[in-house]
């Protein structure tokens, strides 16, 4: 059975979030602890922000190990998630199809204050310097043994509202080498919604890039991992409806003869009535028909702690 907790990572209630995560497993509610860890990039150079978690994960690894208790971590931000940075990073940022412009937004940290996964500051995905930091990353998680690592629905781009994908620098280089053409972002997005059947090539090598980009960061934080132990399980989740390139994705991190395993989007997050679970029975019922015979395991998000 796969059935995650997830559970902030509170130094502070070590003792009790112990407790409760030993006492899910005896009793059969959950089967494995997902520590929540946060590896967005922050300053220049980048904070080594995998070392300072792990040496909190060490603590509540000692404790659950000692209870013979299952643990892993949930790496709720890479590429840019639910809290936004407070410095800026030296790394590309994802630049809007639709806008032309960065999502740059630095202020302190403030956990009161939620940025949702469609408007926070974004690294590209392609951008070598951010691989060599989420590889290394990866790499220093891994080595504090986790027996299964899980990476956010923020691994994606064309689903984030009033983006449609990243149309920096790296993506508009990469695009035009493949398209054999010198198009601007304006010239692009022009052929992307022209809906013109001529124009279907471009789009796809629209798409194509943008998989290529999030396949390629994905692929450097599982030979993070692999250097250390490939048998690390991976899993992922799953990004929008439609399931923004998971498969290949899912692919990418499982690891060397694991299964792919994804998380549906079906978690009910400080929901206003009981109307809004059809919505997301709904839209886990969409991404399940959308990847089926593409993933292995599929998991619901099944967050214990609660976040609401």
């Amino acid at each position: 059975m796969w059935n995650l907790s997830i559970t902030p990572m509170e130094e502070a209630y070590l003792e009790e979030i112990c407790d409760d995560l030993i006492m899910q497993q005896k009793r059969g509610i959950s089967d494995c602890a997902m520590l929540i860890h946060y590896y967005t990039p922050e300053g220049t150079p980048p904070m080594e922000k995998a070392k300072s978690q792990c040496r909190v994960y060490d603590r509540f690894r000692e404790r659950l190990d000692a209870a013979g208790a299952r643990h892993g971590v949930l790496v709720q931000s890479t590429l840019g998630h639910i809290y936004p940075p407070t410095e800026k990073h030296p790394f590309q940022q994802v630049v809007s199809l639709v806008a032309g412009t960065e999502h740059d937004v630095y202020k302190p940290y403030d956990k009161t204050q939620l940025v949702g996964t469609t408007f926070t500051p974004t690294v590209c995905p392609y951008d070598k310097g951010f691989h060599n930091y989420i590889r290394e990353q990866m790499r220093e998680l891994a080595g504090h043994k986790p027996s299964v690592i899980m990476i956010d629905d923020d691994v994606g781009l064309v689903y984030r509202t009033g983006i449609k994908g990243c149309a920096c620098p790296l993506h508009m280089a990469e695009f035009n080498r493949r398209a054999g053409t010198n198009m601007t972002r304006e010239d692009l997005i022009g052929r992307i919604f022209s809906g013109k059947p001529e124009d279907e090539r471009y789009r796809q090598i629209y798409l194509d890039t943008q998989r290529d980009g999030i396949v390629s960061a994905v692929k450097a934080m599982r030979e993070g991992i692999d250097s250390v132990d490939p048998t690390i399980q991976g899993a992922v989740s799953i990004a929008a409806n439609y399931c923004e390139f998971t498969e290949d994705i899912a692919d990418a991190f499982a690891g060397k003869g694991n299964p792919r395993i994804a998380r549906f989007n079906n978690g009910a997050y400080g929901a206003a009535g009981a109307r809004f679970f059809t919505k997301n029975a709904a839209r886990a019922a969409m991404q399940r028909e959308t990847l089926r015979g593409k993933i292995d395991v599929f998991l619901a998000e099944t967050d214990t702690c609660p976040h609401n």
